[in-house]
This record gives C-alpha cells, structure tokens and sequence, in this order.
C-alpha cells in the first residue's frame, strides 16, 4: 500500500490509497473533521495573485508603484521629508483598503452598498495608478491631471499645482490629496458597517490551490442515451445519394452543439470538405458566407465581397462533391432561406445538420419532414448521474459512499440538463479536496433554482460555479465579454492581451505565457470557455464562449465596472462616465457614435469594430495600453485611414489593425509598445523612423516597404527583445525574394527570438509567386522554439539549413523543401526537443530514406507530404519511440505502368517491383494512429494503397485515404475528391494543394526520368551515324549530338518520337546519387522555349542525356547546308527576329529559376526549330560551382545569345568555312559595321534583297553589340521583343 506525504499549513498529512475507492482518489482525515477526496494525477498546485484584478482593480501595482517612487527616492534623495512620509502614509491606506476589497469578496451575496463601495475603492485606485504612471514615465500635463483624477471637485485645484518634475511641493500637495480621499473611503466603509459583512454567508475556500486541469476531452461532455445512439447510427447507416437536411431540436443548454461536434468528428473524415458555422442570434450574413468558404479553403479570404459572391463561390465549390455542413444555432427560419441557396444539390451523399431552439425553423430547414428532425430532452437520471461520476470521479462505482447521497441530490437539481451538470462537476473536479463542506456548500446555492425555464436555471447553476472560481480566473474569464458573442479567439492573441494588461501573475518566476495558457486549460476545465480547434498534442489553439456565458459575464463586468460594451444592436445599455475598458461594436452601422458621457481619457483598453468613418478620436484616450481596431469599409471610400495620432498614446503596449482599408501609422512615440500586429492590414506610409525599443511580438505582411522599415537602422533592426516574429506573404515573387533577404538579416543570431512563423494569408495566395531560399550561413537565433513556414507562404527551402543542428531547443518545426535527402534527415533526428514535424518536400527523393532509432526520441507528430512522386521510406523497429501520429501524403503518384526508379547505396539504380512495399513500417509502439493519403487516378491509386504500403501487424491499422476518385456508392463516377479538414489536428492550411485535380495532373510531371541502355541508344541512332549525326565533333571523348528515334513498342510510357541524344565525355560517376538528382530536377523544368528531358544513359565515364526532336530541325540547318555552304536561309527577317525571341525566353526562364540553371553550350546547333518558327532550346545544366561561376556562365549564355543574334542577321554562321585559303570569323568581319546603324546594310543577309525594316534590325544589332560586349542585359526583357518588332513593321 502506497504512502504519500503532504504538507498542509505546516502540518503533514499520510495519504493512504484505499482498495475501495478509485486509484486517483484518496480519502483522509482533516482537522476539522471532514471527509474529503484529493483528486490526484492531475498536475502540480500553485497560488497566483494577478496585479490587475475584478476584484481590486489597481490595488496592488498602486502599492508596487509607491514602492518603486520610495527606491528612486531613497538612491537618488530628490523628495523632500514631506513627501516621503506622504508616500509612505497613502501606502499604508492603500493596503488596508486593498485588506477590505479582499474580505469583501469573499462574501456570497453582499448587499448594494458594499458593491457600491467597492466599486468607488476600485475606481479610485485606477485613478491613483493612473497618476503614478504619469509621475514615473510621462509628467502630466493641468489639464490631464484636472480631467483624470476627478471630473469635479477640489482636486482640479491640482492643475495649476503641477508644473514641472522638480517641484517637490506640488508632489506632496497630490499625495496629501489622494491620501484625504482614501481615508475618505476608509472611513464610509466604518459608517456602513461593512465589517459586519464578514458574518454573512462566506464564499467556500478550498484547503489547497486549485490542480491543473486535464486535457480536454470533447466526449467527457455528453452521454449518448439510446435515441442519441439510434440518430447517430441512422446517419451512418444512411446510403441515400441524394443532399439530405437534418435538424437537432432542442431549448437552451440540452447539448445540441456537442452533440452536433460529436457527428462532426465521427463522420467528418467521410466527405471531401466540410464546415462547422456557428450562426447564432445576432447573425452577420456576410461573416457567416466568409466562415463557410475560409472553412472549406482552409484559407482567409477578402470580407468585403457581395453576399451573392459569396453564394456563387460556394456554390460553384461544393459543385459536384460530398460535403457536409453543421449550421449551429439558427434562430429564424429567413436566415436558413438565405444560407440554403450557397449548397447545391447533387447524388453524392452530402449531408446538412441544423441545430436550432424553434421547431418551426427546424421544420423549415427539413423541408418539414417530421422525420428528419431529431428532438433533445433533458438527461434521465441514469444518464445524468453518469455524466457527473464520469466527469468527477470516472464512474459512478468509485465514488464514496458518503459523496453519494448528497450528489444524486445536486444532480436532481440540475435538471437533466448537461451544461449544468458538467459544470458542478468540473467544478468539483478542480478542487484539490472533494470534501463534505464544499458539497453542501454547492447544495445550498442550488436550492434556489428556477423551476421551469431550462435557460434560467442553467444561468443559475453558471452563476454559482463562477463565484467558486478563483479571482484571477474571473479577470481573465471577464475579459472576454469585450468580444461579440460568437467571436473565436485565438489563443495566441488573448494571452498577449492578458499579459499587457497585467492579469498575469509570474510571482514564482514561470514563463508568463505558459502561465496564461494554463488560465486558459483552466476556464477550458471548468467549461467556460469551449474549444473550437485541438492539435496533435490535445493542445487547444482557438477558443469560443457559449451564449448563456457570455450574457453572464457581460452582466459581471458592467456590475463591476470592469468593462463597457456598446453594442450598437443593444438598447437601452446603462452607461457609466468612469469607463477603464471599452468595447464598440458597431458592426456595419453607418452612423454610431460613441456615447458622449463616457470619459474617453481614463480607458486603459478600446476594442473597436466598425465602420472606420464611425472610428472615434484616438488622441482621446490618452491612457490607453491596448488598441484593438477592426476596421469596415461600407462606403467604398478607398482614402486611407490616418492613424498617426497613435503616437500620443503614450502608455499604448499593445496594437492590433485589421481592415481592408489602407492605413497611416505615426512616424514616432509607442515606446512602450509589446505587440504589433498589423498582418491583416494595408499599410500606405512606411514610417521609417520609428524606434520600438521594448517590442516582443510582431505580425507583418511581406511586403518591400513595410520590410524595409523592420530592418532599417534606428528603427525596427535593433529589436533585442522580439520573442515572437509572424509575416504573411506576397504575391509578387521579387518582393519575397527580397522581404525574405531582409527577414535573413533581422533573425540572424537573434538572442531573444523564439517563434519564427511565415505563413499563408489574405485572399490571394494562391497565385503567388513560389521563391526558393537558401538561408545555409545565417547565424541562428539561439533561443529559437517554433519555425513555421507553410507551403502556401511561397517560400520553399532548397533543403533543411544547417544551422537548424545548432538548435537544441526547437520543439515545433514546419518547412518546405525542394528535396530531402540522407544529410536533411540526420539534420533533423539532431533535434533533441523536436516534438512536431511537418515537412513538406517539392519532389520525392530517389534515394532510401531511412528513419530508424536514432534521434526523434521525443517526437510526437510527424506529417511527411511528397507533392510529386513515391518515396521509398523505411521506419525501423521502435524507431520514434513516443510517435503518436504519423501522416504521409502523396499528392500525385505515377501511372500503373510506371516503373520506378530508386538509387542504391551500391551506386546502382534499381526498379521498384510490383507487389513490393516502397513505405515499410515497422513495430512502433507509441503510434496510436496512421493516415495515408494518395493523390491520382482511381486505379493507380488503388494499386497504390494495395501495394505500396506495408504495415507492421502490432501497429494501429493505417487510415488509407484515396484523394483522386468518390469512394462512396457508384464508384465509376470519377471525380476529384477533396482532402477533409482535420478539427483534431492542427490548421492545416497547407492541404488545399490536394484540392487540385488529380486527374489532371500531367504524367509527365510525376514520372520519373527513363534510364537507357546503351544498347537502346546504339539502335535508335544506327550506331551513332553520320547521318544522324547534328553537331558538335563525332570524337567519342568530346562533346556531340546526335538525332535518334524509337518505334511504337519500344518502352511502355514512352511512344513513338524522335529524340535528340548529347553525348557528354569524362563523366565522374563518383557522387552518382547527386548526378541523378541534378537529373529529376532538370525533368521537372518546362517552359514552352525549352526542349524536354525524356532520359539519360550512363556508361563508364561517358553520360548521354535524351531529349524531345519530333519535328523539328536545328537552327544551324537554317545556317548552313547539310553537305555544301550555299546560303539557305531565306525567310523574312521579322521571323528570324522571332526564333531570338523565343531562345531569348528560354534562356531568361533558365537565368531566373530557382535553382541555378544555364545552358553552358549555347550555339545555333541547340536552337531548335519547330513549325511557325517556334524555338526550343536543346540541353541545359545546373551549375554546381560558386556564384561567381554561376554569373560567369550567365554571361557567356548572354555572349552566346549575341553571337546567334548575329548570325541570324547576316545569314551565315559564326565561323564561315566556305572559303577554302582560310576561315572567316563572323564576329571578327562584322564588329565595325555594328555601331554605325548607316553601316548596318554591310552586315545584313544578301538573301533579303534589303526587304526589311531597318528599325526593327538596327534594335536587334544593338542588342547583340550590347551581348557581344558583355554589357549586363536583362534576358527577361526581351522577352517582349516580339511585339515591339511586330509593331515596328
């Protein structure tokens, strides 16, 4: 039998396990005698005491200010005597007012004038911090200090007092001041007889601090009763083709919207897309067309579309595919008139679920078929009793005895209904003791419920669970009603808010923000606040409140004055002029004001979302620390908002800006300023000399200027203390290339840096532009925890960087690569924290990839996407030991008929044989699941999942998912199939590449190179004839091309056609496996100016590449004849001028891709001529060298291209053998004639006869001198000439 020793109040406690009882709980003795069950397992015990509270306003840093006026004082001795002992009198004033806000809160029902006092002590000690602050960062000015510290009174006198730092006595006469008006309050809560309060009712105190809570767990919140179970298995059972409308009815607080998240989660997987809308009372049509089509995109979309565009996009989406939608909370039956007309009909088995109070709208939403609507009732007492052990105690059979009866009595009271019930019980679960007090406690405040109104009695049963909550938890939960009902938060943004406003208390020295999100797991524990989206590692990443909590806490915080929400939809809204955190909800009203009577310059934080014409004056509120601006456009009005007035707000730490209108920022001040997140915003003016010394989170688009500014000295680039960094991309690529150059030079070696996040945003990601970084020799930021860059930001890493090794403390890592190879692996299995990884590579690796026991000892989540191709992978036994999920996704997989192609270790190459895995996975214990996702035609993508995967058999079994066809009923209806949105995992906004059409992806693009014999390549040119022969020099050790040709039969995939064969001498085959890289990736460049890679064959020293000749000849033809030097070019100059264009294009795509490509060999033998002189470009290479040599090639193609342009001008080739006593070089003969346009003449080809205009070959003249110069010329540029030619005639 186990032991455990506890401390409690100095004294030390046995805990001894009990057979009885459940193994979590144990039952003790206490002093005073009672009964109790700790509830273990669950984390460790802390106590928090926030400096800003509800509960004592600016209590605490008001003494924690004094304090610090006192140390400046004593080290520096500026104050006089007076003011010392005035400083120290207030202080100890303040801390029994403090003593009394304490002992008040803990009684359950005060009466009106104890609330009325505690709400003048709270308004008062924000009056006084207020103050403080000006005393120690900004000095006052009269009219500030008059406005702020009491509208009327004697303490405007206080205005003509205060001139300047030094005078002493004007700070002692304020202090004297402030210390009259707290002994003033000291001495009214005397005259009421507020001590007496404490003989009242008293609030329960457990004997410990509250337990971390547990993971959520969506299921813990419902039982399923056997009509439940009959609905649930119904819908599973159902195989009726046709669009079906089912409808949950029920009152408030039944659980409709949990069981609606239970159907999503079971049956979500099943369909192409699919959408969970909450809709709620106060509906914004708009909003909820932009939650539906940003939920099936996976990606944000622009707001500030017409309801009918909204209608037409999701319409024209889910056209033709299985979807299934879950519309929570409609109120009216109009509403689903609207929403109905954006899902289209169709035979695919898609499914509608409405959850709905009005059965008249249910009705309405099934097209009145009773049938189809499925009605809620309050639990039994069975099913309630279950709901309440389970979520107490795990089941009813491990609760004492001597819990039992009281209970069942607390569960009959709650009506059978779940929200109720669940909230006694968590409330009971977080306590460190059950104990026999506490449950009669709860008792006797339930005792009083609404007898008939479910609503009104489960606000009652919420009220009474907020009052045990412990007084930061309330802060923090009150903080919310500044949002609308229905908003989602973001985890990541509330916690940033809580920090700045000082909710957050970090006493014990833990990270601040681990200590805000256990405020969130907390509320999340206590059902306040609902999970909307859970990672791999149960960790919640965005919140919503229920719309019975959010009325109560709104209630709360305009009881306590804690905040005001104007909503523009509500009336009759009791205002107050003393206003600390303000919340305008204006919405798409044209012409709301903000209340006259609230005093603008004592807000401390604004939340506004509205018109930006209905924008009240920001200078107003000068003592605002957090700014949180949504801004509408409603008038079409694209001037741009000015907000440079932002800078007078001078204790502003937090700024938030999303609107679709361009806006100004200041150029100045915001020295204080901790978070800035702008990525949702358009900025017009770039102020450059802005200083931000004290920034820890920025949101940036990538864009030049805005990048520009975050990297310019004196400004943005001296940020030692950014912890947090998320850009959002652009569409132009130039401007990535060039944001993600300065992106390099703000991160690199970054001493504070911990989460880097470039990810996908705005309404047009999808056509940007891609760009490829490198980032190999930037010094890393040491602290670095989170590196996101998803797929959809464009930016793709050629492989994983190097300096990744030197991070032992990156947890969570999400990048895109062009390749994977052995090197990135072992980059990647270094990792010692690693606990996440999705990586995302452009083109699967020929080589093994071999994950086997070392490294990833601590990974729980790893998703590997190929977006071309089958990887061969080998997971080894027990290797990534504490695995959780493992997801692999191939976007596009080859033909049946494909052959693939692997490299092996043996420096060989070896085809994949049917039947055989190419993904083998062995035993790995702590996998609890697998997902496979092919890409493809149907049939190649069920010969894949039959054949490509095997699975160890003491595995989970592999969740196969087929992306290329419908799976369900007719199977010979092909169709595109998209990808499901995964609530449990984290958004992915990366997955909407799969929503391309497999079916139409080119088999070209995801075919591998064909290898060739030596002996195929001998019969398809006849032995590498002189007749076959092209150019180059028939030397077996020097470089020629030759033409060949294979039949019908020759390869399956490939048909009949007419290649081109380079035969490349002194080939090292020493690093074959790089070669053969080099090789994929040149397959994969298309361009309609460039000739296609079909194949390659090695042999000794000596490599032959095979590329596409059908029907074509070379321009070297044109030049000279086959056996005889007679001039044969004839045609026209402007088509001359376009074969340029078109070799001019092919070389400037070559110049400008992502990988370092030239041509090399650039001659009119590699020009080849199509029909309508269309130019295509024989044999390229990637330069492996240095950039300098990269450049050196680019301009010897740049050369190259003038001596074609030239040759094409006069007709003959560069070196003319014709005559037979010595060689004419053209470039030698022409060079004087090239400068002089009325000497042009002497160089143009005798064949035109002079019929061509001389301004179109004067420009191109000019543009081979600047070539033959080495003149640095833009390719890309003339890329055009055509139509300027073509103009020019």
């Amino acid at each position: 039998m186990e032991h455990k020793n506890v401390k409690e109040d100095g004294e030390e406690i046995v805990e001894e396990e009990s057979p009885e009882v459940h193994r979590n709980i144990v039952v003790s003795d206490l002093n005073p005698p009672t009964r109790d069950v700790p509830i273990q397992g669950r984390g460790e015990v802390r106590e928090i005491g926030p400096p800003f509270s509800s509960l004592l306003g600016a209590m605490r840093p008001l003494v924690a200010k004094l304090n610090m006026l006192l140390l400046m004082d004593a080290a520096q001795e500026l104050s006089s005597e007076r003011v010392k002992d005035g400083m120290c009198l207030l202080k100890h004033d303040v801390e029994k007012i403090s003593s009394y806000l304490d002992d008040l809160s803990e009684v359950e029902d005060l009466p009106a004038t104890a609330n009325c006092w505690m709400n003048e002590a709270r308004d008062m000690s924000y009056d006084m911090d207020d103050y403080m602050d000006n005393l120690l960062f900004v000095w006052p000015n009269p009219s500030f200090v008059a406005n702020n510290i009491k509208s009327t009174g004697s303490l405007c006198k206080l205005s003509s007092h205060v001139k300047t730092p030094n005078t002493m006595v004007n700070t002692a006469a304020a202090l004297s001041e402030f210390r009259m008006y707290v002994q003033e309050a000291i001495a009214r809560h005397q005259r009421y007889d507020l001590h007496s309060c404490s003989t009242l009712r008293r609030r329960f105190v457990p004997l410990g601090p509250m337990l971390l809570p547990t993971p959520y767990e969506e299921t813990a919140d419902i039982v399923i009763d056997s009509r439940m179970s009959d609905f649930i298995n119904s819908l599973a059972n159902d195989g009726d083709q046709q669009l079906k409308v089912l409808s949950v009815l029920g009152s408030a607080c039944l659980g409709k919207t949990t069981l609606a998240r239970v159907l999503y989660n079971i049956f979500g997987k099943q369909y192409h897309c699919r959408a969970f809308i909450r809709v709620s009372k106060k509906m914004d049509i708009k909003r909820t067309f932009h939650d539906i089509l940003s939920q099936l995109q996976r990606h944000n979309l622009a707001q500030d579309s017409e309801e009918i565009d909204f209608i037409d996009n999701i319409k024209k989406y889910l056209q033709n595919k299985r979807y299934l939608i879950i519309l929570d909370d409609v109120w009216a039956a109009s509403v689903w008139d609207i929403i109905s007309h954006a899902f289209p009909n169709g035979s695919h088995g898609s499914r509608i679920i409405t959850t709905t109070q009005i059965e008249e709208v249910a009705l309405a939403c099934c097209c009145y078929q009773a049938e189809h609507v499925f009605e809620m009732k309050p639990l039994d007492d069975d099913h309630s009793r279950k709901l309440f052990f389970n979520r107490l105690f795990g089941s009813e059979s491990y609760c004492p005895e001597q819990f039992k009866e009281v209970s069942n009595e607390i569960i009959e009271m709650c009506g059978g209904l779940p929200l109720a019930i669940i909230s006694i019980a968590s409330l009971l679960a977080s306590q460190p003791f059950v104990l026999v007090d506490l449950l009669a406690c709860i008792h006797h405040s339930l005792c009083f419920l609404s007898p008939n109104s479910t609503l009104e009695r489960t606000r009652q049963v919420l009220n009474v669970s907020f009052s045990y909550l412990p007084h930061y938890l309330k802060t923090c939960l009150l903080y919310l009603s500044m949002y609308q009902e229905g908003y989602k938060f973001c985890k990541d943004d509330l916690v940033k808010q809580w920090v700045v406003e000082g909710f957050i208390d970090t006493t014990g020295g833990p990270d601040i923000k681990k200590v805000a999100e256990s405020y969130l797991d907390e509320l999340i524990c206590r059902r306040f606040i609902q999970p909307i989206h859970i990672n791999y590692n149960n960790e919640v990443l965005s919140y919503a409140v229920h719309d019975i909590v959010h009325d109560l806490i709104a209630h709360k915080s305009e009881e306590k004055k804690f905040i005001l929400a104007v909503d523009y939809s509500r009336k009759n809204v009791s205002l107050s002029h003393k206003v600390r955190r303000l919340s305008l909800l204006f919405g798409d009203a044209r012409y709301a004001k903000t209340p006259p009577n609230i005093t603008m310059s004592q807000v401390r934080s604004l939340r506004y979302f509205g018109s930006f014409e209905c924008l009240p004056c920001l200078t107003d509120f000068k003592l605002l620390r957090v700014l949180n601006l949504q801004l509408l456009s409603l008038h079409g009005n694209n001037d741009p908002v000015d907000l440079t007035g932002i800078s007078e707000l001078f204790q502003l730490r937090y700024l938030k800006i999303a609107c679709h209108v361009c806006i100004k920022l200041p150029n100045h001040g915001l020295q204080l300023l901790e978070t800035l997140d702008i990525m949702d915003a358009r900025v017009t003016s770039v102020p450059l000399d802005i200083h931000l010394p004290h920034l820890l989170h920025l949101s940036l688009p990538i864009e030049g200027n805005l990048l520009d500014w975050s990297v310019s000295k004196g400004s943005l680039g001296k940020l030692n203390f950014l912890e947090d960094l998320s850009l959002g991309p652009s569409t132009p690529s130039y401007v990535v290339e060039r944001s993600m150059e300065a992106i390099g030079s703000l991160i690199e070696g970054h001493a504070s840096l911990k989460t880097i996040q470039v990810v996908a945003h705005g309404s047009g990601v999808r056509g940007t532009s891609k760009v490829t970084i490198l980032w190999d020799c930037m010094p890393p930021p040491p602290l670095l925890q989170k590196f996101e860059c998803s797929l959809h930001s464009c930016i793709i890493f050629y492989r994983i960087p190097k300096w990744f090794t030197e991070h032992g403390n990156l947890c969570i890592l999400k990048i895109s690569v062009r390749e994977l190879t052995i090197n990135c692996v072992d980059i990647l299995r270094g990792l010692p924290a690693l606990t996440a990884l999705s990586l995302y590579v452009q083109r699967a690796p020929i080589q093994r990839i071999i994950f086997d026991k070392a490294g990833f000892s601590v990974l729980k989540y790893f998703k590997l996407r190929f977006m071309t191709g089958v990887a061969w992978l080998a997971f080894e036994a027990f290797a990534m030991p504490n695995l959780w999920k493992l997801k692999l996704v191939f976007n596009a997989i080859p033909p049946m008929d494909q052959h693939l192609l692997y490299y092996c270790n043996r420096g060989t190459f070896q085809r994949h044989q049917r039947g055989t895995a190419v993904i083998g996975i062995e035993r790995m214990p702590g996998l609890n699941e697998i997902t496979v996702e092919f890409g493809g035609a149907a049939a190649n993508v069920e010969y894949a999942s039959r054949t490509f995967v095997s699975n160890h058999q003491s595995n989970p079994k592999i969740n196969m998912q087929m992306v290329g066809y419908n799976s369900y009923g007719d199977e010979s209806k092909k169709q595109k199939k998209q990808p499901v949105s995964e609530i449990l995992e984290e958004p992915d906004e990366y997955d909407n590449a799969l929503e391309r059409a497999a079916d139409k992806r080119s088999q070209e693009s995801s075919s591998r190179l064909h290898v060739f014999t030596m002996e195929e390549l001998v019969s398809a040119t006849s032995n590498f004839s002189k007749e076959n022969f092209l150019h180059g020099n028939r030397d077996i050790n020097r470089l020629g091309v030759y033409k060949g040709s294979f039949g019908g039969n020759f390869r399956p995939g490939l048909g009949p056609q007419e290649v081109a064969v380079i035969r490349y001498p002194n080939h090292s085959n020493r690093n074959d496996c790089r070669c053969l890289l080099e090789l994929e990736y040149l397959r994969t460049v298309h361009h309609p100016h460039l000739a296609k890679l079909v194949g390659f064959c090695v042999k000794g020293n000596c490599m032959m590449l095979i590329y596409e000749y059908t029907a074509s000849i070379s321009l070297n033809k044109f030049l000279i004849g086959k056996d005889s030097y007679d001039y044969i070019l004839s045609i026209p100059l402007l088509p001359r001028l376009e074969i340029a264009v078109g070799a001019a294009k092919g070389l400037a795509f070559l110049h400008e891709a992502d990988k370092p490509l030239v041509h090399g060999h650039f001659r009119a033998s590699c020009v080849l001529i199509y029909p309508n002189y269309l130019a295509k470009l024989l044999g390229f290479r990637l330069v492996k060298e240095s950039k300098r040599r990269y450049e050196k090639a680019m301009m010897k193609d740049v050369y190259n291209f003038g001596v074609v342009l030239l040759a094409l001008l006069a007709g003959r080739p560069p070196i003319d053998t014709r005559y037979l006593s010595r060689k004419r070089y053209l470039l030698k003969w022409s060079r004087p004639y090239l400068r002089r346009e009325d000497k042009l003449y002497r160089i143009m080809d005798p064949g035109l006869k002079g019929q061509y205009s001389a301004r179109a070959a004067w420009g191109a003249a000019t543009i081979a001198h600047r070539c033959l110069n080495r003149v640095p010329y833009d390719l890309a540029k003339r890329a055009h000439l055509d139509n300027k030619l073509h103009r020019m005639r």
